[in-house]
């Protein structure tokens, strides 16, 4: 798996996903749909805002996506809950999709931020561990979405983080709520404004 950690507030996010969609064509789903419902496809990240995805999603962003350049098999996957929670639910697989993942505040201390993930497969690790089938993994254009992939990386280290700590890097609005009192979680410690290893971007 190709992985990126860093910390963002929603507003952090959103730049990503605006980034995303400039890059290439891109379709985006939320990850899982609400029980017995459609999925929704966000066509920007001002859509993700006016749903009401965030606030079903315990105040953070779960998408995933595919670019068109990448893949068309993109699929939408319909599974049974337990008849006690609902019917159904639905979700986005494909060996070409990415996810994006929003490190929230749930569970966690008031003022503190997990780590956000940008992961998708690539193709070694998927034609060694991935369940799918060799069809759909030949469908992929694997060069394609190793460049898409590093395009994303590079704006989030280079554009728009503004500091770092080994377990990720920091984006604007994730400093300033760190520079407010807030913590990050750091893997193994927390991280304050004081922390030495709170380190700037070069």
């Amino acid at each position: 798996m190709a992985q990126l950690n860093f910390y963002a507030t929603t507003d952090d996010l959103l730049g990503i996903i605006d980034f995303m969609f400039s890059v290439g064509d891109l379709e985006l789903y939320e990850a899982y749909s609400a029980k017995d419902a459609d999925i929704r496809q966000f066509t920007s990240a001002d859509e993700v805002v006016k749903s009401n995805h965030i606030q079903g999603n315990h105040g953070g962003i779960f998408v995933r996506g595919a670019w068109r350049t990448v893949t068309g098999a993109l699929r939408i996957r319909r599974f049974p809950l337990n008849p006690d929670v609902g019917q159904f639910r639905h979700e986005v697989t494909g060996v070409g999709t990415f996810q994006l993942i929003q490190g929230r505040p749930m569970h966690l201390a008031e003022g503190s931020l997990d780590r956000s993930m940008f992961s998708h497969w690539n193709e070694a690790g998927a034609r060694r561990r991935a369940t799918f089938a060799k069809s759909e993994l030949d469908e992929v254009n694997w060069a394609e979405f190793a460049r898409l992939s590093r395009k994303v990386h590079r704006e989030v280290r280079v554009s728009l983080a503004v500091a770092r700590i080994p377990s990720g890097h920091i984006m604007q609005g994730a400093f300033e709520l760190l520079r407010a009192g807030g913590q990050l979680f750091g893997y193994p410690s927390r991280v304050s404004i004081a922390s030495p290893e709170l380190a700037p971007c070069n």
